[in-house]
């Protein structure tokens, strides 16, 4: 059995131009129908790297896998403006699962790999989730970026990160992980530290 998917992704700016979009189309093999109906069972991850600039959009993603079967998402999409003068944080990108990499895989530059940047921190891909929602027994990992100029520099500061999980509706902190040095994460030169 084989099917195609055919995934498109337009980024909006808030008067409705179009910033960026992408096509793309993943090719299913299977050897067998049972191959075919227990990939039809599990959850399909996706992902798809496309470049645009820091602003407010509306991402919209359709995906068509022919035979009426289709899937349509939109959301906001906000990318925030560094400009590599002072200390910054990336957004979160939640997630379920994670691979340990080697140190050899973790040292390529991002630039070899197929347009795609790959989120290692600490020895581990993160794969991102396409929820937000967890539940108790789901391993729970978040994946974030901190920029700070002086990290490049011949006296890098120390750096920590304190995490609070806070309720949604009240604001009020539910659970305080506590502060945790960052300097395993650091790499010497870089002024972009990954974290997991």
């Amino acid at each position: 059995p084989h099917a195609e998917l055919h995934v498109t992704g337009v980024a909006s700016k808030p008067d409705g131009e179009v910033a960026g979009r992408f096509n793309d189309t993943v090719k299913l093999d299977f050897e067998t129908s049972r191959e075919s109906d227990a990939f039809a069972k599990q959850p399909f991850h996706y992902e798809y790297q496309f470049d645009l600039a820091p602003g407010q959009y509306n991402l919209r993603v359709k995906a068509d896998a022919g035979e009426g079967s289709f899937g349509d998402v939109e959301m906001p999409l906000s990318i925030q403006p560094w400009d590599g003068r002072r200390l910054g944080l990336s957004g979160v990108a939640l997630s379920k699962e994670s691979h340990a990499v080697t140190d050899l895989a973790s040292d390529l530059d991002d630039s070899l790999l197929e347009d795609r940047r790959r989120l290692i921190a600490g020895g581990h891909q993160i794969v991102p989730s396409g929820s937000n929602r967890f539940h108790t027994a789901d391993l729970s990992l978040a994946y974030l970026e901190i920029y700070d100029p002086l990290l490049a520099g011949p006296n890098p500061p120390a750096l920590t990160l304190r995490i609070r999980v806070m309720d949604r509706q009240t604001g009020e902190p539910k659970e305080d992980l506590g502060s945790f040095s960052l300097a395993n994460y650091i790499r010497p030169g870089n002024p972009v530290v990954p974290v997991a």
